[in-house]
């Protein structure tokens, strides 16, 4: 910069010197950074990238089906009963119209699946999500036999009549790779040869009872092969609702091995062994280039030419995606990250694709190696692992949501048929889960004797819960859609000699396929939800006393640092007065802290502090109540003491309400006191200047991410909107030239749509049906905004003096100075603004945000206990839960003053009779004994109001 007197070139106060530049240019490279950074964070933050590539990728898998099937419908006529794609006149639209119309269905499955997982996740956990997207799909199935004619039908029609090879191509590689990835492979080496007897002879057995079941008992008439082809297709078992319920349950590491494993791998011999017998009874047609035949010899050579060469194929393709992931090694660079993960999907389809297609092995066994393979020498090699493991559970989720929607939509055409053939069908379908169960139960327990001798062990718990939670899912029903979708697609091709013969066996695939969807779904609305009870029942996830200690010495560390928090919150201008009652009041598990606990978290934070910046807490609305003598009797004291609620609000208090809000709602952005300052007029200091308030503004973004990320702010609505969007309007200011502002900013930014949308959210989506009281809601958002600006400030400033000086306000230069006098006056604005509000109303919604932030800071902890390994995700859960729903009803109570219940005699009731109980969970008495005669005053007192 020049100075004034001599326009000479001189360094800044750290001894910097600057470089030449113009202002604009600088300005516009400050603002090309601004936007790249911000638009950088955004992604960072909300997981947008995540979600994009998840929602591409599927969209290309979604076009492959299009292109691929775009030219079937002319001969959609010509599969005569019983198929599917009948169910819509293809001329219906025109041709240039149908391959459009195949992109509604898969995205139509993807908005019904969000909101059945919304229902399912509030109201009814413990039914799986897949099984109630079977049913969806089967009811657009059955919709369109009855002769719906629109875009959806249509839609779901040509995606019913999708070629084989296409349905495993696009749904087994990404569903395979992430099941074989996430298992460890530490614990799956050493109960290798445990898995493979699960996957492979077990496997065996078991298609072969199952094909003679289907041979004695069902009364189709099939042939061996097919039966063969259906007893392998039923082999391969689906673990993602056990394996989600065992994580969440904390069953025993080895157990959720074996049935991963399990899974996985029988996956690939199940695979194997359908590829084998579906060519045999495809063969069986007579049909030219349609089927093998092989014999014995011929189909060892086989199984070993799918299981060894598959193996191979995935070894290598995993070793050339650890190549590219070592290459991209750039661990703070965002795009390499990415690249990583698209290196990723890219390999496990192109492995699948090569191995089955093209060398003609076993292409599940193919991803599975290459998963394992790159788990067990890549793992560390991912920049970004959670952007990875994002991706594939958004995948996973896409694929599986999808998949079970398309296998119901087939199975409810099937479904639909056989009712108006008669009940047959469905009386074998109950005979035919019982059998698979039976047969599930005698292998498991036929190989007991070996398996629990070898590898890592089993015991006779765990091997009945292996039994009972043999699921059936995905993997099936793609192979059974193959099968069927195999012959409809020769249909196509045929000459009329053909077509006979074809309509035969497809009568045959469709049976195997109704019945393949009928048990899958059997299995997962029966033995899916009742597997946590049998895991209870069986003993697999009771806690040990010692562990129980434990966690019991972890709970008392989360109250003891929730204490430390709220001594802390005790000292800031904001939350110097909440009353210790009201934090008792919402937070119960401090109902039992002693009088030397809470001194002890004083001396800690005392402790903890520097000396410099230490500041005593505020305990005049604390120790009180510790007190034997309350420094006030009881006789004087009056319910009034504890602002927090709202049912005894006078007439007066309701109008001062009322035009407080009408204040808040009519605001309009005030002239700034700096506004009439030209730019120009600030000398020397205006470049400096300018640099400074534009970082002081980055770090108060910082500021508002950090309280998002703690909990202590809502991220997601009407507040966090109206902060951010006030620190752009303040950039834009500050590129003028113009000073901080950023009150203003915020006042002209509450005015946006944000507010009236988020009430009338709330108005709608209550889920207590409290009371919605508009005003007290209007201004609850105003003392919580003006809070969360005031903390953002005080920590901004704090920071910036940190950064930019060691030695405290003197060694401040005078562009810093400028700045930080302006974060001053932001902040008096905002207390002026705050003055002019309802005392009580402040002190109500004040009370409990400081209840929301130790609630959101006490989750914090625990999730940091769970992810440093000292508690796992069921104990912490559970705790987490509990928290979640105070923080709930934290939140309602913004609405409408009340807390849930409405009376608070309720809480003091309970309150009083907890504290009865005479014992804290430290061990020692609660120091609460004079509450209880206190809340018995204080209920006298309500019911002679009332």
């Amino acid at each position: 910069m020049k100075s004034s007197e001599g326009g000479l070139e001189v360094p800044d106060s750290r001894g910097i010197r600057p470089r030449e530049a113009d202002p604009p240019e600088r300005a516009a490279r400050s603002d090309r950074r601004g936007i790249d950074v911000r638009l950088r964070d955004s992604l960072v933050r909300s997981n947008v990238d995540v979600v994009a590539v998840g929602i591409f990728s599927a969209w290309l898998r979604s076009l492959v089906v299009v292109l691929a099937e775009s030219d079937r419908d002319d001969e959609s006529a010509r599969l005569g009963d019983g198929a599917a794609v009948d169910i819509v006149d293809v001329e219906t639209f025109p041709e240039e119209e149908r391959a459009v119309y195949a992109f509604l269905f898969p995205w139509f499955a993807q908005i019904a699946g969000v909101l059945v997982y919304y229902l399912l996740s509030r109201h009814a956990h413990g039914i799986p999500y897949t099984a109630i997207m079977f049913i969806v799909g089967a009811l657009i199935g059955v919709i369109t036999d009855f002769g719906s004619i629109d875009a959806l039908a249509y839609s779901a029609k040509t995606w019913a009549g999708i070629d084989g090879e296409v349905i495993l191509l696009t749904f087994l590689p990404g569903l395979i790779f992430h099941d074989s990835y996430s298992i460890d492979v530490h614990l799956f080496v050493k109960t290798f040869w445990q898995v493979i007897i699960f996957a492979f002879p077990m496997m065996l057995v078991g298609t072969y009872l199952t094909a003679f079941f289907a041979t004695a008992i069902l009364p189709y008439g099939w042939s061996w092969d097919l039966c063969m082809t259906f007893g392998s297709i039923l082999g391969a078992t689906d673990p993602v609702a056990v394996s989600v319920l065992m994580n969440e349950l904390g069953a025993p590491p080895r157990l959720k091995m074996h049935i991963q494993g399990e899974s996985i791998m029988n996956d690939g011999s199940a695979a194997v062994f359908y590829q084998i017998f579906s060519a045999r009874f495809l063969y069986e047609t007579g049909i030219q280039g349609l089927g093998e035949d092989s014999g014995l010899v011929e189909g060892f050579e086989k199984f070993i030419r799918l299981a060894i060469g598959g193996t191979c194929v995935g070894i290598a393709f995993g070793g050339g995606l650890l190549t590219i992931l070592f290459l991209l090694n750039r661990r703070l660079s965002g795009e390499d990250s990415t690249v990583q993960v698209v290196a990723t999907i890219t390999t496990s389809y192109l492995a699948f694709f090569v191995s089955e297609v093209l060398l003609k092995c076993s292409g599940i066994i193919a991803v599975f190696a290459c998963a394992v393979t790159v788990k067990a020498f890549g793992e560390t090699l991912y920049n970004n692992s959670e952007l990875s493991h994002h991706f594939w559970s958004i995948s996973e989720y896409l694929l599986n949501t999808l998949l079970f929607t398309l296998a119901g939509l087939v199975w409810g055409s099937f479904l639909f048929a056989r009712v108006s053939d008669g009940a047959g069908d469905l009386m074998y379908i109950l005979v035919l889960f019982i059998f698979i169960n039976a047969i599930r139960f005698l292998l498991v327990f036929g190989c007991y004797p070996l398996t629990a001798k070898i590898g890592i062990g089993t015991n006779w718990q765990e091997a009945v819960f292996m039994s009972y939670g043999g699921l059936r899912g995905g993997v099936g029903i793609a192979l059974s859609l193959s099968l069927h979708a195999g012959i409809l697609d020769r249909l196509e091709s045929a000459n009329d000699d053909e077509v006979s013969v074809l309509n035969e066996y497809k009568k045959s695939t469709g049976r195997v396929f109704f019945l393949v969807g009928s048990v899958a779904f059997l299995t997962l609305v029966t033995n899916g939800p009742t597997c946590g009870l049998l895991l209870h029942w069986l003993g697999l996830v009771t806690p040990t006393e010692c562990r129980k200690k434990v966690v019991e010495h972890y709970k008392r560390r989360m109250v003891m640092h929730t204490l430390k928090e709220y001594v802390a919150l005790l000292t800031e201008r904001a939350f110097q007065d909440v009353d210790l009652r009201v934090v008792v009041k919402h937070i119960p598990f401090l109902k039992d802290t002693t009088y030397e606990e809470f001194m002890a978290a004083v001396e800690i934070h005392k402790e903890n502090s520097s000396s410099h910046s230490y500041t005593p807490p505020n305990l005049k609305n604390v120790t009180p109540y510790f007190n034997q003598s309350f420094g006030i009797s009881a006789e004087q004291r009056t319910y009034d003491d504890v602002v927090d609620d709202d049912d005894d609000v006078q007439p007066e208090q309701m109008k001062h309400r009322r035009l407080s809000a009408m204040a808040i709602r009519q605001v309009r952005r005030r002239s700034s006191v700096y506004d009439a300052v030209r730019a120009d007029t600030m000398g020397s200091l205006e470049e400096r200047v300018l640099e400074e308030r534009v970082i002081f503004i980055s770090v108060l973004r910082s500021a508002y991410h950090r309280l998002v990320k703690r909990g202590e702010l809502e991220g997601r609505g009407f507040i966090a909107h109206s902060l951010f969007q006030s620190l752009n309007l303040a950039e834009d200011a500050a590129s003028k030239c113009l000073p901080l502002d950023d009150w203003n900013a915020l006042e002209e930014s509450s005015q946006s749509w944000a507010m009236p949308a988020e009430s009338l959210m709330r108005r709608l989506f209550n889920r207590k049906n409290v009371d919605f009281d508009s005003d007290f809601f209007v201004v609850s958002l105003k003392v919580r905004q003006i809070i969360a600006f005031n903390i953002a400030h005080d920590w901004a400033k704090k920071t910036f003096k940190r950064e930019f000086s060691e030695c405290g306000e003197g060694r401040l230069t005078e562009a810093e100075k400028v700045v930080l006098d302006e974060s001053d006056e932001q902040v008096r604005l905002a207390e002026e603004a705050l003055s002019k509000l309802d005392a009580r109303d402040v002190k109500l919604v004040t009370g409990r945000y400081a209840c929301q932030i130790l609630l959101n800071r006490a989750a914090y902890y625990l999730t940091e206990l769970e992810e440093e390994g000292f508690m796992s995700g069921r104990e912490a859960g559970e705790f987490l839960d509990e928290i979640h729903e105070h923080i709930s009803d934290l939140y309602e109570s913004h609405e409408n003053g009340r807390v849930r219940g409405n009376l608070v005699s309720e809480f003091l009731k309970s309150f009083r009779n907890s504290v009865g109980m005479g014992n804290s969970i430290f061990g020692r008495r609660t120091g609460y004994e004079e509450l209880s005669a206190l809340a018995d005053l204080e209920e006298e007192e309500l019911e002679d109001e009332e």
